[in-house]
């Protein structure tokens, strides 16, 4: 795929191991629910800042590996791009570790090392959503 652009009435999509979306995406005006999973994903992209899913509510990404994960920490380097999402799941794609942030209500939950003593997240139906979506890869 070289570019996700021009699809006005899309609001969901699902994209599993796509490099180029890492780089090429225009705007989706519609685009409420994004399903993400990419195992050479090492960052977000910068475009995650861009006003280009200025409906986007929800966000499902699978990581390579918890280094990655910990950038999307708050205060760590990808944090920027995903606070402004109301609804924020990120899990390893072959390991239990998570970040779980809804921004309406401020609940920030992980399970990386540093913030132990956090619970597991809730279960909530986007969350099992997701594991049937197949989305949690083994």
């Amino acid at each position: 795929m070289q570019m996700v652009s021009n699809l006005p009435r899309v609001q969901a999509m699902r994209i599993v191991n796509c490099p180029g979306f890492l780089r090429n995406v225009g705007m989706l005006p519609s685009l409420q629910t994004l399903e993400w999973a990419d195992s050479s994903m090492m960052f977000l992209p910068n475009w995650m800042t861009l006003p280009i899913f200025p409906n986007l509510q929800r966000i499902y990404i699978m990581v390579a590996d918890v280094l990655t994960l910990c950038r999307c920490l708050k205060d760590g380097p990808d944090w920027p791009k995903i606070q402004h999402i109301p609804i924020v799941f990120i899990a390893v794609m072959n390991g239990p570790e998570y970040i779980y942030y809804i921004k309406e209500l401020y609940i920030f939950k992980t399970n990386l090392p540093a913030f132990a003593a956090a619970p597991p997240p809730p279960s909530l139906p986007f969350y099992d959503q997701l594991w049937i979506s197949g989305l949690m890869l083994e």
